[in-house]
């Protein structure tokens, strides 16, 4: 019943029914103590947890030769997080960049800036062996 009370209001509205307000008062103190011991119990089990714990680290320090000093400061040193640089304006595309290559192929002359996919032209180019350091501007 007291599982049905925890999760619902309306069964403990449906509980609180059938008892007086003395009685549902006595009951909330009673709740609201035994909540106390339990809280109590849980505290000293962490501390105990706690030192076993601190006992196990001391040991360990021993074994390795290490110093509660070194330890203290080997824990006081920041440690560099990696972070990316943020730059101030964020977008998906890029924008306009003057060529960076040009070739002349039958009288007409053809720009590349060198990004995205290479022309056609620039491609047989280097194909037929040209190089393309040959071709910047």
């Amino acid at each position: 019943m007291l599982s049905a009370i925890a999760k619902s209001k309306t069964a403990a509205r449906n509980a609180a029914k059938d008892l007086s307000l003395v009685e549902l008062k006595s009951a909330i103190a009673n709740l609201t103590a035994a909540a106390k011991q339990i809280e109590v119990k849980e505290k000293t089990r962490e501390d105990k947890r706690r030192a076993a714990d601190l006992k196990k680290l001391q040991s360990m320090m021993k074994k390795l030769g290490v110093t509660a000093s070194e330890a203290a400061e080997l824990a006081g040193k920041k440690r560099k997080v990696a972070t990316r640089k943020k730059s101030g304006k964020r977008s998906g595309k890029r924008g306009p960049v003057p060529p960076k290559y040009e070739i002349t192929v039958a009288g007409e002359t053809h720009q590349w800036t060198g990004r995205g996919r290479t022309p056609i032209v620039f491609r047989e180019f280097m194909e037929n062996g040209g190089d393309l350091d040959s071709c910047l501007i």
